[in-house]
């Protein structure tokens, strides 16, 4: 097997997660608010040179630029309140809501319809490309997990890489508790040190096979998440992870796929090294073996002599 690393020059960008946290809606609805009224204050400047029915191209383009920023009922908001301004400012008899002419009326409608239209479609296909874009960066982040811990020797090499790839991806600190006689142990490749308390709630999450912590039902008020690192019906360890904002259902489900890999990387590496002690126990009662029959060997040929001297007739 041939293992060909790829190109580690130029890394795949990765925003952190306070860049990929939505704004408050609050804000979406006054940035719509704040471009309705920039175009207004350009349309009123130029309306003389333009006339009104141009104006409502520049509340048009308004409305699809916000489309590709905006969330979707900020961007339907100001495709409405464009309508409401282009009639009331703009369309003869300026100043009021009233349409005197039919094709004007006709005009103000279609506008209206065609402004929520291609706001509403144009907010879809955003929503899509940033889902796809997700689901790239969650695939990209899996991809390095598994090529890291594939790459890697032992635990005391893998887990580093781990934890750098989850402080990279999450913008976290994490640690990793294992296994081991006495319960759980700290590995020190842990990038911080938790508090008793988090001890407690990994514990819990250990022995409960059930993620405990920050932004779960159980023990919330514990400052990391511990995910339990589980293969089959037997837990390895556990991530604990301090995450400065809760985490999202997506980053949740990211979270739990490395968890997922770590355990299964922890299960391999103790099976293997459980058949290496097997194999290390077979040889030494080989050779034990080997050497009980030699030094039996060696101890026959004299006591042989010495049998047949005893043996022989006076």
């Amino acid at each position: 097997i041939h293992m060909i690393p790829a190109d580690e020059s130029a890394p795949p960008r990765r925003e952190p997660i306070e860049e990929r946290l939505a704004r408050a809606p609050w804000q979406d609805f006054g940035i719509a608010l704040a471009i309705a009224a920039a175009v207004t204050g350009l349309s009123l400047s130029i309306f003389d040179y333009t006339g009104y029915w141009a104006v409502a191209l520049f509340y048009l383009l308004a409305v699809v630029f916000a489309a590709t920023r905006l969330r979707r009922w900020p961007t339907l908001f100001l495709a409405a309140i464009s309508a409401v301004l282009w009639d009331f400012l703009f369309i003869p008899p300026r100043f009021t809501f009233y349409i005197t002419h039919f094709h004007d009326f006709m005009m103000f409608g279609a506008y209206f319809v065609i402004a929520l239209v291609i706001g509403h479609l144009a907010t879809q296909l955003r929503e899509r490309e940033e889902s796809e874009r997700r689901r790239e960066e969650r695939a990209t982040a899996l991809y390095r997990l598994t090529r890291a811990l594939a790459a890697s020797r032992d635990l005391d090499e893998a887990l580093p890489k781990a934890l750098m790839l989850i402080k990279e991806s999450f913008q976290a600190d994490s640690a990793v508790w294992l296994r081991d006689e006495s319960g759980l142990s700290l590995h020190r490749a842990s990038l911080f040190t938790p508090s008793s308390k988090d001890e407690s709630v990994a514990v819990w999450a250990f022995q409960k096979k059930q993620a405990a912590g920050r932004s779960t039902d159980t023990l919330p008020d514990a400052e990391s998440l511990n995910v339990p690192l589980v293969t089959g019906d037997r837990a390895e360890g556990v991530l604990t992870v301090r995450l400065s904002i809760p985490p999202t259902l997506e980053q949740r489900e990211l979270l739990d796929a490395f968890a997922a890999q770590l355990a299964l990387f922890v299960n391999k590496e103790r099976a293997l090294e459980e058949s290496r002690e097997a194999q290390i126990a077979r040889q030494s009662q080989k050779l034990q073996k080997t050497l009980f029959d030699s030094v039996s060997h060696e101890l026959k040929t004299p006591l042989a002599a010495m049998s047949a001297t005893l043996q022989q007739p006076e």
